[in-house]
């Protein structure tokens, strides 16, 4: 009898164990992909350009549909898209850091190598000039008027 309860004890830790396994699990991947608070905003930069956030490895600048021009086929208003570090915009210019393995072996060249690369977004143009060397972004936001040194993180823009 004694033997009886143990392994019906032992079953039924194992079974709840088996049960409690995928919610663990779970719990698991929703940390490792960004944590509490970690997706779904977004906030509009300018004009009809935004930034938009879906986990702590995605996020992306959207804008206006480059049907027009013939870019991407029409299929995505996203313009700039993977692990975004530094942002910053005026009523001409989007500046933003690309970082990790989302870049391609072009920005590995343009950029030495370093697994970051700069992007600008001309508003006014519609354009987007990129991979480039953070010197490179600097004297385009000098030459716009937009501070370099006065970039913030994307996360810094998260509505409270």
């Amino acid at each position: 009898m004694r033997l009886l309860r143990s392994r019906l004890l032992l079953i039924s830790c194992a079974a709840l164990a088996l049960l409690l396994l995928p919610l663990v699990c779970l719990n698991v991947f929703y940390f490792w992909a960004g944590g509490v608070n970690a997706g779904d905003f977004q906030i509009q930069l300018v004009g009809d350009f935004g930034f938009y956030r879906n986990n702590a490895r995605e996020q992306g600048i959207s804008g206006p549909s480059r049907v027009s021009r013939g870019d991407d086929n029409g299929t995505t208003p996203t313009w700039i898209f993977g692990q975004i570090g530094y942002i910053g915009w005026n009523d001409q210019i989007i500046v933003c850091q690309l970082l990790g393995p989302n870049n391609t072996l072009a920005t590995e060249i343009a950029t030495g190598g370093t697994g970051e690369s700069w992007w600008v977004i001309d508003v006014r143009k519609e354009t987007c000039a990129g991979p480039l060397k953070a010197d490179e972004a600097r004297a385009i936001c000098r030459e716009h008027g937009l501070q370099f040194d006065r970039l913030k993180h994307h996360s810094e823009y998260r509505p409270r």
